[in-house]
Parts: C-alpha cells; structure tokens; sequence
C-alpha cells in the first residue's frame, strides 16, 4: 500500500500501486485526506522493477480545489527534476490548503509506473 509508512521495492501485490497493463496513456492515484490540510511537501518512491513498471516519463501533482476542480499544484520544486525509480523523488511549493491530492503519471511506451510510498508534509 503506498501510504502505510513502508517504502519497499517488492513485486508483490499491494505493496505498491501499478499502471502495468493499463491500456491508457496516463494513469492517476489519489490520496483522499478527508479533511482541509495544509501540505508544501510531497514526497513520492515510483517503483522500478525493470520490467513491466518502471518509473514514468513524467508526472503531475494535482490538488483539489474548493470548487472542486483538480489543478496542478503551482510553482512545484522538484528533485530530482526527472523521475527517478526507487529513490526520493521530492516536490515542494508554496503551501496550499486542499483535502486531497493526485499525482498523474505517463509510463514509459510498453510499461506501467508504480507508487511505493507517498508521504506529504507541510513546512512553512
């Protein structure tokens, strides 16, 4: 599960979420936190199995707005700036208020993306 706290690489079922075999050209996972948060800092390990998932091309952080619209997240700090497979890949920006976020891959041609962990903080 991507939000347990455990950050492991394992080709095991439901210890990650996978695109593998989807046929679209972009997935999503979200993270509903019930509640209005304050978040500036997400923190995102995209597995890399070599094989069927690997980490994606490239990816957006979405929030939920009070009107109820999915946006990316603005001015996003990114490092590393390319995905990076089984390591930190870390996004900061200015806080926002938002009870839920999404990130929105596009796998490599002939592969899925995949999320082992997805943390997010707030740091003023």
């Amino acid at each position: 599960m991507a939000i347990d706290g455990e950050n492991l690489y394992l080709d095991i079922p439901n210890t990650c979420w996978t695109s593998y075999l989807s046929p679209n050209p972009t997935d999503w996972w979200p993270v509903d936190f019930g509640e209005l948060r304050s978040v500036s800092d997400v923190r995102i390990f995209f597995y890399n199995d070599n094989g069927g998932v690997k980490p994606p091309v490239s990816y957006q952080l979405q929030y939920l707005t009070a009107a109820g619209e999915l946006l990316d997240i603005p001015n996003q700090v990114r490092d590393p700036m390319a995905p990076a497979g089984n390591d930190l890949n870390r996004i900061t920006f200015d806080p926002i208020q938002t009870r839920a976020l999404r990130v929105v891959v596009t796998p490599q041609p002939g592969s899925g993306a995949g999320i082992t962990e997805f943390q997010s903080w707030r740091f003023q």
